[in-house]
């Protein structure tokens, strides 16, 4: 009986993964019209940024942010728009800009949210100049 539950187990988790892989294998993380307007709102964050234009970035965020970084931890929306602000008054300019190609925008499956859910991977060139 045990060998049987397992059997089954398997089975279905099998059925239920090939089927997410086959739906996300028919979307192009490289294009269409979310891909496009995530790049389009990167594209203006950055510029915030690297404009230093603090109330620019501001708008960018929704209060409820919350921004894991691996030195501090969780910061709410309050904490990580000061810690660009502490940024933005260094001596030397730190700026951000995509790097070409490395966008992927994936639509996260089986989500029951009254909100689609997004995922997001790209790279960044980060330079400083004092």
């Amino acid at each position: 009986m045990k060998r049987i539950i397992t059997l089954f187990s398997v089975i279905i988790f099998s059925a239920i993964f090939c089927t997410a892989s086959k739906a996300q294998d028919k979307y192009d993380a490289h294009s269409g019209e979310l891909y496009n307007e995530i790049l389009h709102m990167d594209s203006l964050l950055f510029n915030a940024f690297n404009s230093r234009n603090l109330e620019q970035m501001e708008k960018y965020f929704d209060q409820g942010l919350e921004l894991f970084q691996d030195n501090r931890g969780v910061r709410n929306y309050d904490e990580a728009m000061a810690g660009f602000g502490g940024i933005f008054k260094k001596d030397f300019v730190l700026t951000r800009k995509l790097v070409p190609g490395s966008l992927e925008v994936f639509i996260l499956l089986r989500i029951t949210a009254p909100f689609k859910q997004v995922c997001t991977r790209s790279r960044t060139w980060r330079t400083g100049k004092r």
